[in-house]
């Protein structure tokens, strides 16, 4: 970990590892076969990746209207990025962030304040929507960003229904909600 770093919010690149299992066994490979190894053991891992049901028009809809729209994602860049891909999202982000590539991650205020730098932005120009509420809620609170919780299926089980922190909670994926808020 580099000098100076929170270790609470310091995130490592795991593609070296694929590159080293691979030398452990006295074979040397390139960047393309040790990502398409991290490809193969996260999609095997992944029982189902999908997009909820208007989320890619909800995108379009915000970045049509003159929205910047950022990814700031806790992962794993070589499982993300084909991840990103295989949903057709890799080119509707005006930028991505990601925890493995950045070194840091959410709720650490850096992964928040290298997002509001690439952006060109500030914090009080800036919405944060989550769905879940330490990382993604009181992680951009901390950072003095605004933010939305989505209450879904996947939003952490001792999550709260509606988070106290957000200036709006939504139950599930409401898009409908989100775009009503944020274009108000």
């Amino acid at each position: 970990m580099p000098a100076g770093r929170d270790p609470a919010f310091y995130e490592p690149d795991l593609l070296p590892t694929y590159r080293a299992m691979f030398s452990l066994r006295g074979m040397r490979v390139g960047e393309r076969l040790s990502r398409k190894a991290a490809w193969v053991f996260r999609h095997a891992s992944t029982r189902l990746i999908w997009l909820y049901p208007g989320a890619l028009d909800m995108l379009k809809l915000l970045k049509g209207r003159g929205l910047r729209v950022v990814l700031l994602s806790n992962a794993q860049s070589c499982y993300t990025r084909p991840e990103l891909t295989m949903l057709g999202l890799d080119d509707v982000f005006d930028d991505i962030l990601i925890s493995s590539e950045e070194h840091v991650r959410k709720p650490g205020k850096e992964f928040f304040a290298r997002a509001l730098d690439r952006a060109g932005t500030t914090a009080h120009r800036t919405v944060m929507v989550g769905n879940d509420e330490s990382n993604d809620i009181l992680g951009a609170r901390h950072a003095g960003i605004d933010g939305v919780y989505l209450r879904t299926g996947i939003s952490p089980y001792s999550d709260p229904m509606e988070s106290a922190a957000a200036v709006l909670s939504l139950k599930g994926a409401d898009y409908e909600g989100l775009a009503n808020f944020l274009l108000a």
